[in-house]
């Protein structure tokens, strides 16, 4: 049997792990029971989230991971394993994120990105795909204790555009309200990768959807079902985008719909 693993205290893992117990006939398996025991019952393990991620990743057993970061899934084996590995990525890849202010907010040129030691490694892929789009790139560090009214005041200007990636050391529930708050009261489109943080404040986002996921989680499934392998771990297929349509009237911005952005990016990306 095909099994998922799961943390019931998180809404979005539990809703992923109905639909596939309720459309994919798989066993729903929670963190807070889950034992060798019964990983040993299942032919195939889907792990949803980072924890469970973590728990399953020295099972002697092939597993499928969904709803982490590339990051993670490559810390987790960065020494490598015997047994069959895969995963569909929560994150998207840098090209996302210019496809969609490119796509978006033309005009906006100057993109500032508040940045640690996690995104590091990103800062010059990053660079290299804004300057194709004839965009600049400042990266300012950012920790809890900084300003961030002074950064966006020191660093900003018109045209520029606040763009946060999946860094926990920069956007976590202790700062997301106030660069939220900062960002709309300098007049700062703030664009992110989260459908949540658009309908805190943000501007827009880029995300992979539940039905994105399940697409190439179904995808996955199938091909072990048929050959007993699982394909490259990868970023979804498709990917949806948020767009805070209220924020952009007080921002004074016109932007196209949703639809239109998703197909203008596309373009952008094969462009790249």
């Amino acid at each position: 049997m095909i099994c998922s693993l799961s943390d019931p205290g998180s809404r979005a893992q539990q809703e992923m792990a109905n639909i596939l117990q309720r459309q994919d006939q798989l066993v729903s398996l929670h963190l807070d029971s889950f034992t060798s025991m019964l990983a040993e019952r299942c032919s195939l393990l889907i792990s949803l989230g980072s924890a469970a991620a973590s728990r399953v990743a020295a099972w002697p057993g092939p597993v499928l991971h969904t709803m982490i970061a590339h990051d993670q899934f490559q810390s987790l084996y960065q020494d490598g394993t015997r047994y069959p590995r895969s995963a569909v990525f929560i994150d998207q890849p840098l090209e996302r994120y210019v496809a969609l202010m490119s796509s978006a907010m033309p005009e906006h040129s100057e993109v500032l990105l508040l940045s640690s030691e996690n995104t590091q490694t990103q800062i010059e892929p990053l660079v290299d795909l804004l300057r194709r789009r004839r965009m600049a790139l400042r990266t300012v560090p950012y920790a809890p204790d900084d300003s961030i009214d002074k950064i966006l005041a020191d660093n900003t200007g018109p045209n520029s555009v606040l763009l946060v990636l999946p860094d926990i050391r920069v956007l976590n529930s202790d700062t997301a309200k106030t660069i939220i708050t900062a960002s709309y009261q300098r007049g700062i489109p703030l664009v992110g990768y989260s459908e949540h943080l658009v309908r805190a404040g943000g501007l827009m986002a880029v995300y992979a959807s539940t039905t994105n996921q399940l697409v190439d989680v179904r995808t996955a499934i199938q091909l072990w079902q048929e050959t007993a392998s699982l394909p490259a771990a990868a970023y979804t297929r498709n990917y949806s985008v948020a767009i805070n349509y209220r924020l952009a009237r007080a921002l004074q911005l016109r932007l196209p719909t949703e639809a239109m952005v998703l197909d203008a990016m596309a373009v952008v990306i094969d462009d790249d």
